[in-house]
């Protein structure tokens, strides 16, 4: 992996500086990212319709099993990749619903757009008439808890001193995701983690995509948060949160 990843530098810093112009846009609810450039196909007969047609409902069948499906579909020009994660708390029948309807709904979001990101509370699709595999996508939607951590200094150490001992570990996880809890100082509780990353990512890209979102928008002094990127995902809370997703998911809800 690191010999690829030496070899491919020049070429991912470059589509970077890409990735961040195309998804620069204007955010849409519940949390899309739609292409700014000038790749639009210009109805829904266009072959380029039919590949995205075709690859949502792969990614679709796909990533319900295993919580990650990466494809392509189509031939030269009409050519789209795309993406789905679904995060590890997720069932996988919570997950193929998630990301049936994100399909359908990055594409009513984004109309005619050859590329466009879109994230639930359960899963993140993404698709591009380029190949970004294996490419850091530091696109990202930040969603911080109202309120503030009783004792904020104290709180942020923690929550870094967690959350990046989960991205040191995470690259070392075969479906790339890590979990965690602390022991908060005094009765303040404990505090409960994630990090996770898309698996088309090298373990040194997922730790740098991680430390990066750590370092720019882990939501300081606040009593949680989740930072959904285009290539990697964290989220703390002071509640147990994986246990909370568990006992929904048998109670139906």
């Amino acid at each position: 992996m690191s010999s690829k990843f030496t070899a491919s530098l020049c070429l991912q810093l470059s589509f970077l500086l890409l990735l961040q112009t195309v998804f620069s846009a204007q955010l849409l609810p519940p949390g899309a990212f739609c292409s700014q450039l000038s790749l639009n196909f210009t109805a829904d007969h266009d072959p380029y319709a039919t590949s995205l047609n075709e690859l949502m409902q792969y990614l679709s069948y796909h990533s319900a099993s295993t919580g990650f499906s990466l494809g392509s579909k189509g031939a030269n020009q009409y050519k789209t990749y795309g993406l789905a994660l679904c995060y590890s708390y997720v069932s996988p029948t919570d997950c193929l619903n998630c990301v049936v309807e994100a399909s359908k709904k990055i594409r009513r979001q984004c109309p005619y757009r050859k590329g466009a990101n879109i994230w639930y509370d359960d899963c993140f699709l993404k698709y591009m008439n380029l190949d970004f595999f294996g490419l850091i996508d530091f696109s990202a939607l930040v969603m911080c808890n109202p309120g503030n951590a009783t004792d904020p200094i104290s709180f942020n150490q923690h929550k870094t001193e967690l959350l990046s001992q989960l991205a040191n570990n995470v690259s070392t996880s075969l479906k790339m995701y890590r979990t965690g809890e602390l022991e908060l100082a005094g009765s303040a509780g404990k505090l409960y983690a994630e990090a996770q990353c898309t698996r088309d990512l090298f373990s040194v890209d997922c730790k740098q995509c991680l430390d990066h979102f750590i370092a720019k928008y882990a939501c300081n002094g606040r009593p949680g948060g989740r930072i959904y990127g285009g290539s990697c995902y964290l989220r703390f809370e002071t509640y147990d949160f994986f246990s909370a997703s568990k006992l929904s998911q048998n109670l139906g809800v």
